[in-house]
């Protein structure tokens, strides 16, 4: 799991890089504060959707698990987006819900693949038996 948060992290830098230089372009300084801001959370709410998945993997709270991942990954970006969108005119004439959808998409890409890897790796479990009378089904 500590592999597939330092993939996102990385992955999530590369675009904010990318990000930032398109948005000084376009905005100035703003632009690149807004790329930060929307990276940045983005960022957060898949690295704790990722980390919550791999805490319920292989557990009974799985489902609850991934549904909760779904809910962070999304709501978090969605409120602070619209937020500052509404409470900084600043931000939100630089773009600032559009860097949020940008970095929303690489950042649902990333996890979701990042937690299906997590989710498809078989967990250590009870090894079978070498016994061939416990694992025949013969009891009686």
């Amino acid at each position: 799991m500590v592999i597939s948060c330092l993939v996102l992290t990385l992955l999530m830098a590369i675009a904010a890089i990318v990000a930032a230089v398109v948005g000084y372009e376009r905005y100035g300084g703003t632009g690149v504060v807004t790329a930060g801001v929307a990276a940045t959370t983005c960022w957060l709410a898949s690295l704790t959707a990722l980390v919550l998945v791999g805490l319920t993997t292989a557990t009974p709270n799985a489902m609850s698990g991934l549904f909760g991942a779904m809910g962070l990954r999304t709501g978090i970006p969605l409120i602070v987006a619209f937020v500052l969108a509404a409470l900084s005119p600043t931000l939100a004439n630089a773009g600032i819900v559009g860097m949020f959808l940008v970095f929303f998409l690489v950042s649902l890409t990333v996890e979701t693949t990042l937690s299906v890897v997590i989710v498809s790796t078989p967990s250590p479990g009870p090894k079978p038996s070498a016994d061939p009378e416990a694992s025949s089904g013969n009891h009686g």
